[in-house]
């Protein structure tokens, strides 16, 4: 739909990719994709879903400065998931890798506008963000992993950066209660030009659908 109605997006940004976003991938195989993964074992993987399309890798954690962290892995190797910024805990794989803020990168990399944005990183989304509010803002599209442990100050965060909420998608339950879901934001003043909205002036209704 972004793509059907016009929405100006030069370039994929992907923080925690693991083995990749198919999705992204199908539809915008014609654009740039940078990738962060901090999980040395997922490049392999990475390489074969982007070997068709143009990508750049970067091995690094992202967060909300510079410097190292120490990053769990679990599960085995094909099934790896991971998070950043936690502390040591005997008897599990945690590991020191190199962290960067997104706007660290960006400044060093040169200036981009109208990506998309996408960020999942197991509980640590608010840090990336935190670490990337010039380049977030310039950003057209912003897809996020929340859960009800985050989802409020994400929205908040996402809110005083100008953007508002496009859609909810892949919502997760945990014995019946809402558990995880991919918020999608874009921009405001996107928004504003790409689809119409509920004002004052009515509703059209041939427009307005419910979903059960």
């Amino acid at each position: 739909m972004l793509r059907d109605r016009g929405v100006r997006i030069t370039s994929i940004v992907d923080v925690g990719v693991l083995h990749g976003t198919p999705e992204l991938v199908d539809v915008f195989s014609d654009l740039p994709h940078i990738l962060f993964e901090p999980v040395t074992e997922c490049a392999p993987q990475i390489e074969r879903v982007y070997r068709n399309i143009d990508y750049t890798l970067v091995q690094k954690a992202v967060g909300d400065r510079d410097g190292y962290c120490n990053l769990r892995i679990r599960g085995e190797a094909g099934a790896l998931t991971s998070s950043a910024h936690v502390e040591r805990v005997p008897g599990e794989d945690v590991r020191p890798v190199e962290l960067i803020s997104l706007d660290t990168f960006w400044a060093q990399a040169g200036p981009v506008e109208d990506s998309l944005l996408k960020i999942d990183t197991d509980g640590h989304e608010e840090a990336v963000l935190q670490g990337g509010g010039e380049f977030v803002g310039k950003c057209s599209v912003v897809i996020i992993e929340s859960t009800n442990a985050n989802i409020n100050r994400i929205l908040e965060l996402m809110f005083g950066m100008g953007f508002l909420i496009f859609d909810l998608v892949e919502p997760c339950y945990y014995d019946g209660a809402l558990w995880q879901v991919d918020i999608i934001f874009i921009r405001k003043d996107i928004m504003g030009i790409s689809f119409d909205t509920i004002s004052d002036k009515g509703v059209d209704f041939s427009k307005y659908e419910i979903f059960k």
